[in-house]
C-alpha cells in the first residue's frame, strides 16, 4: 500500500489527481490510501499516525506554499517523496533543494505520473525494511534476514536470525510495507516465505529452526496455501 497526501487548495484539482492515482492503483494491482488537504495548514493541524510514502503538493498554495509545506516535512525528517505540481515549469527550478522526487506541469495525468509512482514503489519494496526503534534510531533489516513477526499489543516484534527488532507500528500497517514474498498466517504472525522448511495447514517450519513452529491461523490458511504454492513455483511460469 501507498500512502499519499495530496495538498492542493484547488478542490476540483485534488479531486483530479485522486481520480489519476486510483486508475493507477487499478491497473498497476495496488493498494492507495490518499487523503486531500485544501492547505498546508490544514494537514498540519492533526497527528498522522500512519506515515505517508508520498506528499503530491501544489507549488502555489494561498496560505502556506507547497515550498514551505516541504521544507517542513524535511525539517521534521520525514521519510516521504515529494511530489511537485505546478502551473509552470520555471517555478519547478524552486523544489529542488527539498530533494523532490519529480514536477508535474498541471494537468496530472496517468502518463504524467506514473513512472513516478512505480520508482518509488519499487524503491520501497526493493532490499530493506526501514524503520525507527523505539529510541528513534533507523535501522534498515535486509529482507531476507527477516524470519518473521508477531504483533504483541501496538507493537510488533521482527525476528531474524542474529536479532529482534521492535517497531510501534500495527501489523496491518506493517504488511503493506513489505514485498509479496511475506504472507500473514495469523492475526498475530506474517512469515517470509523464502524462509519456509515445511508448510502444513495449522502450523510453518522455517528453515534453520526447526524447533520454531508457526502456528497458521484457520481463516488464513487457504490464502496461505495459495500464497506459498505461487511462490514455490514462480520460475516454472517466467
Amino acid at each position: 500500500m501507498l500512502n499519499i497526501a495530496i495538498i492542493e487548495d484547488n478542490e476540483k484539482e485534488a479531486q483530479e489527481v485522486l481520480s489519476v492515482l486510483q486508475e493507477w492503483a487499478k491497473q498497476a494491482f495496488e493498494t492507495i490510501n490518499a487523503e486531500i488537504y485544501l492547505s498546508g495548514e490544514d494537514y498540519f493541524k492533526d497527528p498522522h499516525p500512519v506515515s505517508e510514502d508520498l506528499f503530491i503538493l501544489d507549488i502555489k498554495l494561498e496560505e502556506m506554499s507547497g515550498l514551505e509545506v516541504a521544507q517542513r516535512l524535511r525539517s521534521e525528517h520525514r521519510k516521504c517523496q515529494i511530489l511537485f505540481l505546478t502551473a509552470y515549469a520555471d517555478y519547478a527550478l524552486d523544489g529542488y533543494q527539498y530533494h523532490a522526487i519529480n514536477f508535474i506541469v498541471k494537468p496530472v495525468t496517468l502518463e504524467k505520473i506514473s513512472k513516478t509512482l512505480y520508482e518509488i514503489l519499487d524503491a520501497r519494496l526493493s532490499h530493506s525494511y526501514a524503520f525507527s526503534d523505539k529510541n528513534g534510531a533507523l535501522i534498515q533489516v535486509p529482507f531476507d534476514d527477516i524470519l518473521y513477526v508477531i504483533s504483541e499489543k501496538h507493537a510488533v516484534h521482527i525476528h531474524t536470525r542474529s536479532m529482534t527488532y521492535t517497531e510501534n507500528v500495527s501489523i496491518s500497517e506493517l504488511i503493506g510495507r513489505l514485498p509479496k514474498t511475506f504472507v500473514r498466517i495469523h492475526r498475530s504472525y506474517i512469515v517470509n516465505m523464502v524462509n519456509i522448511e515445511r508448510l502444513s495447514r495449522t502450523a510453518i517450519t522455517l528453515i534453520d529452526y526447526p524447533g520454531n513452529h508457526i502456528p497458521v491461523g484457520r481463516s488464513y490458511a487457504p490464502e496461505v496455501q495459495r500464497r506459498f504454492a505461487e511462490y514455490s513455483t514462480r520460475f516454472e511460469h517466467r
